[in-house]
C-alpha cells in the first residue's frame, strides 16, 4: 500500500515524531522562487513545516494534515529524541541560516514555535542540516545541535530547556568544508564525534576533543 501527497512546493525533508505520538509525520518544502538569479547571494526562498497525521488498515493508508507552518525554505528537520518539557521537539534548518525549534503539543494536535536563532553570519548563507545529540544517549545534561551552513562551516550548539533564553548561539564555529556541507551528523555510540559531507566531495570526522584546524578523518571521491 502506498499514498501520495500534494505538498504543493518540492518535498525536502520528512521526519516522523520519535515518541508514543508516531502517528504524526513533519514533512519540509522548499521552493527557489521564479526569475532569481544564479548566484546564491541573490535567490530568495520560501517554504513550509506540514504537519500529518496517518493512519491505516487492512487496505487503506490515510494521512491529513492538520497544520501548516510558513518559514523560509526548510532544507533540513530532525526530532529530538529527549525533551526536558516531555513533548516532542522539532527542529527546524532553514534558507534564512536560522535553527528553530518547535514544540508538538499533544491536546491541541499543533506544533508551537518555542526558540529560534541565527546561527548563519548573514541572510545570505543558508543553514543546510542539522542534528540532535541525543538519539541513542539521553542524559540529563544539556543536549547539543551540530548544524552545517552554505559557507562551509560547522557549528554546536546548547540546547539546555526549552526556551529562547536558553538556546545559546553557537559554543563552537570551524570552516570544515570549501564548498556547501549539505550534510552533517553525530556518532551516537560516541558524541565527541561528529561526521559531515559537503560539495568538496570531502567526507570528513571531527573529533571535539580536538582544536578542530583539521579533521581526524578524511575520505575524498
Amino acid at each position: 500500500m502506498s499514498i501520495k501527497i500534494d505538498t504543493v512546493y518540492p518535498a525536502d525533508s520528512v521526519e516522523f515524531c520519535p515518541d508514543s505520538t508516531s502517528d504524526i509525520f513533519a514533512c519540509g518544502t522548499y521552493k527557489l522562487l521564479e526569475g532569481q538569479t544564479s548566484n546564491i547571494a541573490g535567490q530568495n526562498r520560501v517554504g513550509q513545516c506540514l504537519i500529518y497525521k496517518w493512519s491505516s488498515d487492512e487496505s487503506h493508508i490515510s494521512a491529513e494534515k492538520i497544520q501548516h507552518i510558513d518559514l523560509p525554505a526548510v532544507l533540513d528537520m530532525k526530532w529530538s529524541h529527549k525533551s526536558a518539557s516531555n513533548r516532542p521537539l522539532l527542529g527546524i534548518a532553514d534558507s534564512g541560516g536560522n535553527i528553530s525549534l518547535h514544540e508538538w503539543d499533544r491536546d491541541k494536535s499543533q506544533l508551537g514555535t518555542v526558540a529560534s536563532i541565527r546561527v548563519a553570519p548573514s541572510s545570505e548563507t543558508l543553514c543546510l542540516s542539522l542534528d540532535w545529540s541525543n538519539r541513542r544517549r539521553q542524559t540529563a545534561d544539556s543536549d547539543h545541535i551540530v548544524a552545517s551552513l552554505s559557507n562551509g562551516d560547522l557549528c554546536i550548539l546548547n540546547v539546555d530547556n526549552v526556551s529562547q533564553s536558553s538556546f545559546r548561539s553557537s559554543v563552537r564555529l570551524w570552516r570544515a568544508h570549501d564548498y556547501e556541507p549539505w550534510i552533517t551528523a553525530w556518532d551516537y555510540w560516541n558524541t565527541n564525534l561528529i561526521y559531515s559531507g559537503g560539495d568538496d566531495l570531502k567526507f570528513k570526522a571531527w573529533d571535539l576533543r580536538e582544536d578542530l584546524t583539521r579533521p581526524i578523518f578524511l575520505n575524498k571521491m
